[in-house]
């Protein structure tokens, strides 16, 4: 294969490793996108624990936990090639922008740069952090295993999901740790910013794939589960931030939020689809689901604590 021909994928895209993996990424993980997505907890950590946003800390930790999410955005796209190559050709992997050998060797370097960074933390901000931070590295290595049990996993997309989304409570340890939080897997603001965490991702992570015609092999809640039952699957997520905003004093402005949101689902899976309005239906409560995750993942900045 001569040189031109391997900086050109199936779809005709051209251009250098730095070029195509930019592409990669502004397709599959928006970059503005995930760093709102990275910025949110860590903010909102500091403002719960101590008040106040402290920058030096916000250097430190930040680009690590934007890395380790872009790192989990591309396991997924890994995870499922064999089913996008059916389901979804025209994503990056299947028409062949990136070699997903090339995609699984940067995946194993970013992971061990994760790693050595944990070393740094624990020098830089004591040892609870870098100790958390290995804890959320090694969960993440778990995860792109499928915890040695894919097959089962696979089998239903609700376990699958639950035992994917426990991370966030590693992560906000983790985060409760850099700013000196003695024992905080004990500490019980900890766990309640992991609640508003989950409330945030898990709603999204299933209402993002609302659309009834997805095949089933994408595993969705709603092919695998019917309305009603993904329904109830939504009402737990949004129930523990309902808690979690509770315990946090964040509540005044979630509650209506969060009870909002249930309405609409209801009514969404009430009113029946009318002739050409399912993929503006389903569009619309995912990008719903995204402003409420944003929301969750930004309330202890945005919202004056009580």
């Amino acid at each position: 294969m001569s040189g031109t021909d391997a900086d050109t994928d199936k779809s005709g895209s051209r251009g250098g490793k730095l070029s195509r993996w930019m592409t990669f990424l502004n397709e599959r993980a928006p970059p503005l996108a995930y760093a709102l997505i990275a910025a949110g907890p860590v903010l909102t950590s500091q403002y719960i624990f101590i008040g106040y946003v402290r920058l030096s800390l916000v250097l430190w930790i930040l680009p690590a936990q934007l890395l380790s999410l872009l790192c989990l955005r591309v396991m997924d796209d890994v995870k499922d090639y064999d089913k996008d190559v059916i389901v979804h050709p025209d994503r990056p992997l299947p028409r062949g922008l990136l070699r997903k050998e090339e995609v699984e060797f940067v995946i194993r370097a970013t992971l061990v740069g994760l790693f050595g960074y944990a070393l740094v933390l624990g020098t830089a901000l004591g040892w609870q952090s870098g100790l958390w931070f290995t804890a959320q590295v090694v969960y993440t290595v778990l995860m792109y295993v499928e915890f040695w049990i894919g097959d089962k996993l696979d089998e239903s997309p609700l376990v699958n999901a639950i035992t994917h989304q426990a991370s966030i409570y590693v992560s906000a340890i983790f985060l409760a740790a850099t700013v000196g939080i003695s024992e905080p897997h004990m500490h019980g603001q900890t766990w309640s910013l992991g609640h508003i965490g989950l409330s945030g991702f898990f709603t999204y992570e299933v209402c993002r794939k609302l659309d009834p015609d997805l095949p089933k092999i994408k595993g969705t809640y709603l092919v695998a589960y019917g309305k009603w039952k993904t329904f109830m699957i939504t009402f737990c997520t949004v129930a523990l931030g309902i808690n979690g905003s509770w315990k946090l004093g964040l509540n005044n402005v979630l509650w209506p939020v969060q009870v909002g949101f249930l309405v609409l689902l209801i009514v969404h899976f009430i009113v029946p689809y009318g002739r050409g309005s399912v993929v503006k239906r389903h569009k619309l409560i995912e990008g719903l689901s995204f402003l409420y995750m944003l929301l969750h993942l930004w309330a202890g900045v945005i919202i004056p604590k009580r």
